[in-house]
């Protein structure tokens, strides 16, 4: 039985464990509410012949049937039915196959208490026919990239705006710190949509020579230039109608931005050495760890171009902003590296401890990067305190010397640079300047080593007196 609340709204409540199901309907009841809570599909599907709801909240994980196909067989019954799908564990995969189920909403399990409340005001108040058609309906679900690990509200808000354009060919621009996992998104998004058999080309724009921009985007003709002794297509047209994802974006200097754009205007290119124009159809997604609107702001990007980019913009947060999700990328990476050695490698408490507080100021791509050193060098199948690498141990010492021993929570941006900027100083002191290897002990590569020493220079010099 439905019971009555203020609302006159009313809700279902589907999981098969009873804490849960008493746990969310006390928390819907107390907002006002009508709720009813069953432990499986057969008995909402019932339960909703019998009596419609306006909501149902679900578990995707079900006793006696696929989640997804409940979603469609409650829809089927009242095609206006609004579902949330709850997980414990989300990823892309999931989050891709409820919305194509025909879900609304996607949250985590161990927040849902709190959240549920006001998500489900929002998706009775504002959900519409226009939001469900964003991910059509018949489409199998597909594995998306594996590293996509986590759960905290800015990644499960990443899931579902990946989700949501996937299967559509609007070009997205995805933010980001340096190593937070940019092209991994663009890979999910490439690899959960109808494109995901066609190719997916990646460039970094700023690796491209200025004087081979016109070949590496367009291509060229044999005899185009001294050294062009083939036909080569450019990455806009050998994406076919795949995917084009342009890395660091940013860094493309204003007159070759200008080219660009006219390409994708014009959705057609002319190789070097050619007067034909061939049609491209690539869908395109950026990525640029630079605050564009910013540089459109100071004339360092064109206005145009921007905007072409930016119509769905996805900014991936840095991992000392979802600090709830470091241990899972942990025994993640940990099981990854250590999948090929007779005995799983373990990461002991003290170590945990340790890594857990460590800011990460290389973000996803650096833990990874320290996580196979340690299991590559161990020679046990445990990780201990004293095994971490140097640099770790050294920060930790150097945060908690100048008051910042929890500096991913409580320190400004000018703090946290500070402090990053102090580690790098300690990373160069023990390499003696050889800074090839403090890249590989930071877990970045030597550019972007590069560009991060020279940022603290122009930021030291932007701040010191005139």
């Amino acid at each position: 039985m439905l019971t009555p609340g203020r609302s006159g709204l009313s809700v279902i409540v589907v999981d098969p464990v009873a804490e849960t199901q008493n746990l969310l309907s006390a928390s819907l009841r107390e907002a006002g509410f009508e709720v009813a809570a069953v432990s499986t599909g057969g008995e909402v599907l019932a339960l909703v012949r019998e009596r419609p709801a306006d909501c149902i909240v679900m578990d995707v994980v079900l006793p006696d049937m696929d989640a997804f196909d409940a979603i469609r067989a409650l829809h089927a019954v009242r095609h206006d039915v609004r579902i949330i799908v709850m997980s414990a564990r989300p990823d892309v995969k999931t989050v891709v196959a409820a919305f194509d189920a025909g879900a609304d909403e996607y949250l985590a399990k161990a927040s849902a208490s709190q959240e549920i409340p006001a998500m489900l005001t929002r998706v009775l108040q504002h959900a519409s026919a226009a939001m469900k058609s964003e991910i059509p309906a018949g489409n199998s679900p597909r594995d998306g990239d594996d590293v996509l690990i986590g759960t905290s509200p800015g990644m499960i808000d990443v899931y579902k705006r990946v989700a949501r354009v996937a299967d559509l060919s609007s070009t997205v621009l995805i933010t980001g710190e340096t190593g937070s996992g940019k092209e991994r998104i663009a890979r999910a998004i490439h690899a959960n949509g109808r494109r995901a058999a066609l190719p997916f080309i990646a460039v970094d724009c700023a690796a491209i020579p200025e004087n081979l921009f016109e070949s590496e985007f367009f291509g060229h003709e044999r005899g185009a230039f001294t050294g062009a002794h083939t036909v080569r297509r450019g990455v806009l047209e050998a994406a076919g109608e795949g995917t084009c994802f342009l890395d660091e974006i940013g860094e493309l200097p204003l007159h070759l931005q200008a080219k660009l754009l006219r390409a994708l205007q014009e959705k057609s290119v002319r190789r070097v050495g050619s007067s034909q124009t061939i049609a491209v159809s690539a869908r395109i997604v950026s990525a640029t760890n630079r605050d564009l609107s910013d540089y459109v702001h100071r004339g360092a990007f064109r206005e145009d171009l921007y905007y072409r980019l930016n119509v769905v913009p996805i900014n991936l947060p840095p991992l000392r902003e979802r600090k709830d999700d470091i241990q899972a990328l942990i025994e993640h990476f940990v099981a990854k590296f250590s999948a090929a050695r007779p005995h799983p490698t373990r990461v002991m408490p003290d170590a945990m401890d340790v890594l857990l507080k460590y800011p990460w100021p290389g973000n996803v791509r650096q833990l990874e990067n320290m996580i196979e050193r340690m299991v590559v060098l161990s020679p046990y199948s445990v990780i201990l305190r004293e095994d971490l690498p140097i640099e770790i141990l050294e920060a930790e010492r150097l945060a908690q010397s100048i008051g910042f021993a929890d500096a991913a929570e409580r320190a400004s941006p000018t703090m946290l640079r500070e402090l990053n900027r102090r580690h790098i100083d300690a990373v160069l002191e023990k390499t003696g300047g050889n800074k090839l290897r403090a890249a590989q002990m930071l877990g970045i590569d030597r550019r972007t080593l590069y560009r991060i020493l020279e940022r603290i220079r122009k930021s030291e010099n932007d701040s010191s007196p005139a």
